[in-house]
């Protein structure tokens, strides 16, 4: 594991390729099948940060949506026993989800034994129940301060997900003005293909770009469009899980993320 003092990946570097990444369907069934196992919410302590001394200035950031932005575990929660009966999926004893929060999505789909022609309809019955249910959804603490200041240091802002773009946008409601872009519905070529296109879109270098989420899927799909990834630990993969994948970032609260983005001016009067 990386200590906080070594040399990080630049952003745009090669690393080692982690599996490749999943599918939307798959993502989207993973966040689900973790929602049984519980998560919590962000912690106030300092960020576990993997650069060096020489901070990149970052001009595009891309959110995941679900536990990254939005804190939707008690609805994956209430529909999980109900999804499971409707589409005749195996269920896990209580250990068993928790273990599921150190998988992939295609581990988690394994374990679950899921067929795989099965996971276009569950998406399509979680996509639906969601958009119902996106006036209860509610957004982490700190993330409209966070997305307004964004845009008013003049970053711009994109948001990636499995969901829906109609989901998404009720959920923000007016905070929708903040955000640049949106690919949502991230299906058959997964996310590593809707960065790509982020970073085509927006004419940035890859170096300029980072993505933000919570799970190792997004990490995987950052790494696949060679852009820097930011894990965040109040989702609903495992902190250490994270960790082992060794993110360009990673933090722990959404403080800490708002500092590396927005670092505090010099005092008036000092040295530049």
């Amino acid at each position: 594991m990386r200590g906080a003092g070594e040399e990080r990946r630049a952003p745009g570097g090669r690393m080692r390729r982690a599996r490749p990444p999943v599918t939307g369907e798959r993502e989207c069934f993973g966040r689900w099948a973790r929602a049984s196992m519980g998560g919590h919410a962000p912690v106030e302590v300092a960020a576990v940060v993997v650069p060096g001394a020489d901070m990149p200035a970052y001009r595009l950031v891309i959110f995941d949506f679900d536990g990254t932005l939005a804190d939707t575990l008690p609805w994956f929660r209430s529909v999980f026993d109900g999804v499971a009966e409707r589409f005749g999926l195996v269920r896990l004893t209580p250990d068993e989800f928790e273990a599921l929060r150190n998988l992939s999505g295609r581990e988690i789909i394994a374990k679950m034994k899921v067929p795989a022609w099965k996971l276009p309809f569950i998406v399509r019955h979680m996509r639906r129940e969601k958009l119902a249910a996106a006036a209860t959804t509610r957004l982490f603490a700190g993330v409209p301060e966070l997305l307004a200041d964004l845009k008013a240091a003049g970053l711009r802002v994109a948001i990636v997900s499995s969901d829906s773009e109609a989901s998404v946008r009720a959920v923000l409601g007016p905070l929708v003005a903040h955000v640049d872009h949106f690919d949502c519905g991230a299906g058959l070529f997964g996310k590593a293909a809707k960065f790509r296109g982020m970073v085509k879109r927006t004419g940035l270098r890859r170096e300029e770009v980072l993505s933000v989420g919570d799970e190792l899927r997004d990490l995987e799909a950052a790494l696949e469009a060679d852009i820097a990834a930011a894990a965040v630990s109040w989702g609903y993969t495992a902190p250490e899980a994270l960790e082992r994948r060794r993110p360009t970032h990673l933090f722990h609260s959404i403080d800490a993320l708002r500092a590396m983005l927005l670092p505090a001016p010099p005092p008036s009067g000092s040295e530049r």
